[in-house]
């Protein structure tokens, strides 16, 4: 199943407190978190929508323009609607996934792995994943690059079963657009914990940066649509290539990620 279909798999639900429009805008947004579309890959037509989900058109609409004024997409006169590409910061959405992530910040994503093998799931591991205790996981570490430059260290644990065909070439790219692909576990958020650590001598050669410099340790747990657990990992950002925004309100706290590549 590719990730297109998977996103539109599941119907919306007509008994939800939340709008229609504002259902199918978000599982769009939840569509491009994957990685799966970019500036060359079409979004479903209207009129596809409308009879996958039953819409009347009016609502459809509603939701492309939404998503048009919010500079998430662009229109392409007879060629569809296609994810918009901003500069600057990235989004919340595209937070949750590295590689669309950098592209929003028109930079190139690679990655660099390091190691990819099956192990038995210790108790911790197989607790935060919501499995048996010894069952099959990948272990996945990689050197996240923007533009050629290292920017994360990623150690993440993803469960063989609900992604058995992974390969290392599919790590070159974007891991949870191979999940989605492969288990219709389509990203919808996460929960993180920062810790501030110093870089040891590894890490700190394996991002370019010198020995006991300041960074990041995020422990996060992804979740799906459904809220099952579907990755976790463990995130190494040096503060010298990361800061964060944090604002309040009355009823929210917004977290923003900047990345400083001077």
């Amino acid at each position: 199943m590719n990730n297109i279909a998977a996103a539109f798999q599941e119907p919306l639900d007509s008994t939800s407190d939340e709008p229609l429009y504002a259902q199918l805008e978000r599982r769009i947004l939840q569509l491009i978190a994957t990685g799966a579309l970019d500036e060359n890959v079409p979004l479903p037509t209207e009129e596809s929508l409308v009879k996958t989900f039953g819409l009347s058109r009016a609502t459809v609409r509603r939701c492309f323009k939404d998503l048009v004024d919010a500079g998430h997409v662009r229109r392409r006169r007879g060629l569809g609607t296609f994810v918009s590409r901003q500069s600057g910061q990235a989004s919340i959405t595209r937070s949750l996934n590295f590689s669309s992530e950098i592209r929003a910040l028109k930079m190139t994503p690679s990655s660099r792995v390091l190691e990819f093998r099956t192990i038995k799931s210790s108790a911790s591991i197989a607790q935060n994943l919501h499995i048996a205790k010894g069952a099959n996981v990948w272990r996945i570490r990689r050197v996240r690059l923007a533009d050629g430059s290292p920017v994360l260290l990623t150690t993440s644990f993803v469960p063989t079963l609900l992604c058995p065909k992974l390969s290392e070439q599919d790590l070159e790219h974007s891991l949870y657009s191979r999940i989605t692909e492969q288990s219709n576990a389509l990203p919808a958020r996460c929960e993180e914990i920062y810790d501030a650590v110093c870089l040891d001598e590894t890490e700190a050669q394996q991002l370019d940066v010198p020995i006991g410099s300041p960074a990041f340790r995020i422990h996060r747990a992804s979740m799906d649509t459904r809220n099952r657990v579907f990755e976790i990992s463990i995130i190494i950002e040096p503060a010298s290539k990361h800061r964060f925004k944090v604002s309040t309100d009355s009823d929210e706290v917004h977290f923003e990620k900047i990345f400083d590549m001077g």
